[in-house]
């Protein structure tokens, strides 16, 4: 059974940046907990429709359902982190993969015909979010921050050329 409510996560675009395929959005994340605690807390509603912008600033729904992978001991300690998915109510060949804790929302929506769609925290400000594809992330959300220690490098790099791979040994 589906719940009748529809979650829209925005009513108000709050710009179009112009030179590239991003959506900005101010988050209602109150509204949006709300609605899907009604997952949790039903027993028949396992499942609500819920509309997200695409990067052409489109509102597509969703029918999404909670999907937490957490052990029952680790759900209980963390109880306000939660994964959820969906699949494409408006695109039929879109999913959703979403998860919601108290650093706000990341989504990331699948499509057969077109680049990822990922939407995330834009700036410090608590409520805005922007929608971009994979193609056009040049926001750096998905780049490797991890600092390479120079001299681990330079010794496993010695590691690997010391070994002889060819020792003309059949086994």
């Amino acid at each position: 059974r589906i719940a009748s409510s529809k979650v829209v996560l925005s009513d108000r675009f709050v710009s179009k940046e112009n030179s590239s395929d991003k959506i900005l959005f101010a988050l209602n994340e109150t509204v949006l907990k709300q609605s899907l605690e009604t997952i949790l807390k039903s027993s028949n509603d396992k499942q609500i429709e819920v509309e997200f912008p695409n990067k052409n600033g489109v509102l597509e729904k969703f029918l999404v359902q909670e999907f937490s992978n957490f052990e029952p001991a680790l759900q209980a300690q963390f109880p306000d982190i939660r994964a959820y998915s969906g699949t494409g109510l408006t695109d039929k060949t879109a999913s959703l993969h979403f998860s919601f804790s108290p650093r706000g929302i990341q989504t990331m929506i699948l499509r057969s015909d077109s680049e990822t769609e990922f939407i995330e925290r834009y700036s410090s400000s608590q409520s805005i979010y922007i929608v971009f594809d994979a193609k056009n992330n040049n926001k750096g959300a998905l780049h490797c921050s991890t600092k390479e220690e120079e001299t681990l490098s330079k010794q496993l790099l010695n590691k690997a050329t010391s070994v002889n791979a060819n020792s003309s040994v059949y086994k």
